[in-house]
């Protein structure tokens, strides 16, 4: 990663609320798609998603469970995903440059590693995809209607003695088997039972995640279909002077116009700092809300009912520990967040390097723009493509001929231009991202049947 790496300090991505300790090397909110500049491959100037605004979430009204909310578009920008096909054996090729990482130099070293890797997900991603089919994502730990009141002798005490264990102890499942070398079985967290009255939730907690059906898994899997993946590289880099990571707070992917189903992350260098993970939880603030308030209405017991705090609108799921050479799949209704992390060894920095793979809705319905018809938008990418057209066509147009078609080349965007997008990217995602996580909602489109 040295070629990245390089990169003088002034331009370097540095995030702007972890204190200098985050540097993204690939990040999709620079040089993204801009709605009413941005053009495609035809001359056509990519215009926003049509359909009417959602109405504007107003704190305090109980609109929160309203799913119409979350199905804002950003009218201003879009990431740019890239085409990977796949084959039927499940061997990657990257069929369109990746937006912040296409010069000829970068695509010769880096290409071949990020197919290899993606290759390593794309099972992951079928489980994924499969538990969404299924419809193992909407499903909770309890059902809504199923009439449960602490006040039966017969769920009392089981309910009393948990609670009384959690408040000393946050009861969570064990993920350590599903943190194995990166080849092995994929984490994918369970997402609870059939829909049955809990009546023991630390061990409907406990329950393991179960393969999905064949059929269904055949339905979704990747092999065979070329998909649209989104690129994000991050390093966090602890220093002596501060030895600390504070971690992240809670996120979720992209925004609407993306159409992120699913993220994989593979960890692929640690050095010199303690146990590095994620954690997720879902949102649950739809029908179950609705039911939730009825429950404080009538007096009854919302956390041991949801197995959640009183007022919060999210469920814990669990806690995976990323180790070196180590990689996860999640859908994108889980917001997920990075651990905090300090030192082993204050005397000398320590670092944490991850690749993201976002994967778009793979299902046909999903026409988001990619990098194969959209041009790149890079200074160094434009004179890099300009001066391979010259070289190719000197000799054989009059280069009267050839200026006149490097005219009609859609113009470039500064490094300067392109930061001050990049500001502007990021307050759109954090505006979805407030949202997403104020209601407790989900992010994310399922697959459809």
């Amino acid at each position: 990663m040295e070629l990245l790496e390089d990169i003088p300090g002034g331009r370097k991505i540095w995030h702007q609320d972890k204190q200098g300790q985050v540097w993204s090397l690939v990040h999709p909110s620079f040089w993204p798609i801009i709605y009413g500049q941005t053009t495609n491959s035809d001359g056509k100037i990519i215009q926003p998603p049509s359909g009417p605004d959602p109405p504007a979430f107003t704190p305090g009204l109980a609109q929160y469970h309203d799913p119409v909310i979350l199905r804002k578009y950003s009218k201003r920008f879009c990431w740019l995903p890239s085409e990977f096909q796949i084959s039927e054996e499940g061997k990657v090729k990257i069929a369109s440059y990746i937006n912040n990482l296409a010069t000829e130099k970068q695509q010769e070293l880096f290409y071949p590693i990020l197919q290899k890797i993606f290759e390593g997900f794309v099972p992951l991603f079928n489980h994924v995809l499969a538990d969404l089919r299924e419809g193992k994502g909407e499903i909770r730990r309890v059902r809504w209607d199923s009439g449960y009141s602490p006040e039966s002798e017969d769920d009392q005490p089981e309910m009393a003695k948990f609670r009384t264990e959690k408040k000393h102890a946050k009861s969570t499942v064990d993920w350590e088997t599903f943190s194995k070398d990166f080849e092995l079985e994929p984490f994918i967290p369970p997402s609870g039972g059939s829909g049955d009255v809990v009546r023991n939730p630390r061990e409907r907690l406990a329950e393991m995640w179960t393969p999905p059906q064949p059929e269904i898994l055949e339905s979704v899997k990747l092999e065979g279909r070329t998909v649209k993946v989104i690129i994000k590289m991050m390093h966090i880099v602890i220093s002596p002077k501060k030895p600390w990571y504070t971690g992240e707070g809670w996120r979720v992917d992209g925004t609407k116009n993306e159409r992120i189903v699913a993220s994989g992350i593979y960890c692929y260098h640690q050095e010199n700092i303690t146990e590095f993970g994620l954690s997720f939880r879902r949102g649950f603030a739809k029908d179950p809300h609705k039911a939730a308030v009825s429950i404080l209405d009538t007096g009854n017991d919302t956390e041991g009912f949801f197995d959640i705090e009183k007022h919060d609108t999210c469920q814990d799921i669990g806690n995976v520990e990323l180790g070196e050479n180590q990689g996860i799949a999640f859908p994108n209704i889980y917001h997920h967040r990075g651990w905090a992390c300090c030192l082993r060894d204050e005397s000398k920095p320590g670092y944490i390097k991850l690749l993201q793979c976002l994967l778009c809705d793979p299902s046909e319905e999903c026409t988001v723009d990619t990098t194969r018809t959209v041009p790149a938008q890079q200074p160094e990418i434009r004179e890099e493509r300009i001066n391979a057209f010259r070289e190719a066509c000197v000799g054989r147009l009059p280069m009267e001929l050839i200026y006149e078609i490097e005219e009609h080349i859609p113009p470039s965007i500064s490094r300067a231009e392109a930061t001050e997008y990049y500001q502007k990217v990021k307050e759109d995602g954090r505006e979805w991202t407030d949202c997403i996580l104020r209601m407790g909602g989900d992010a994310a489109y399922y697959v459809r049947k």
